[in-house]
């Protein structure tokens, strides 16, 4: 009986990854860092918004503080994590204070702001993972911490292919009191010849255990 169990299971696997789901599977590998930040575009070297810098950041649900806004007002959190939306791998990163203090204040003194993802630490891959192709990227921005979003879309920033950074997309609205942004990448992981089955199969039983 656990022999036919297993060959259902692994037919199941392939059946999976053989359809329009193909990534349902986690493709980042577990634990995995990557570096967070925002930025201030100034001439020169890069200044940061946030005092720590790019900081690596653990993926995970839990948020981790990267410094102080940039008048030393609140705390900077961010967090970052792989998650899979209809049929898609998703990269998911949120950067937002605190206490609800803008990231910047109106009187600063510089034009353009970015966020930057993986630019010191990309993002990495499970070794069964030969590459990435890149299907779209989305930004949410907030002033009032999450609960009013305005959306842009920045795709033309990335190529075919993506090698888990995120530079940002400049923008114009400093001191606009933003205290919120959040980013969805998603993409779609191509597997060695031969994994797809063992990573379905590994994404099958652990659904099976969430439930």
């Amino acid at each position: 009986m656990r022999s036919v169990c297993g060959v259902m299971l692994v037919g199941l696997a392939v059946a999976a990854v053989g359809s329009e789901a193909q990534a349902q599977f986690a493709s980042v590998r577990p634990g995995d860092t990557a570096s967070m930040a925002l930025v201030m575009q100034t001439p020169g070297s890069p200044t940061f918004i946030n005092s720590g810098g790019q900081v690596n950041v653990t993926r995970g649900n839990t948020f981790t503080n990267i410094g102080r806004n940039f008048e030393n007002t609140d705390n900077v959190l961010a967090r970052w994590d792989e998650v899979i939306i209809n049929g898609r791998n998703t990269i998911i990163a949120v950067w937002r204070t605190q206490n609800g203090a803008p990231f910047v204040q109106p009187q600063a003194n510089f034009f353009f702001w970015r966020w930057s993802m993986g630019e010191s630490n990309a993002v990495s891959f499970r070794d069964q993972i030969t590459g990435i192709n890149f299907v779209s990227a989305t930004a949410l921005l907030s002033d009032d911490g999450g609960q009013t979003l305005r959306s842009i879309v920045y795709s033309d920033a990335f190529s075919g292919s993506w090698t888990g950074s995120d530079p940002g997309l400049l923008q114009s609205g400093v001191g606009d009191g933003t205290n919120y942004v959040e980013t969805r990448i998603e993409f779609t992981p191509i597997p060695a010849p031969g994994a797809a089955a063992l990573l379905g199969l590994a994404g099958l039983v652990a659904s099976r255990r969430r439930r």
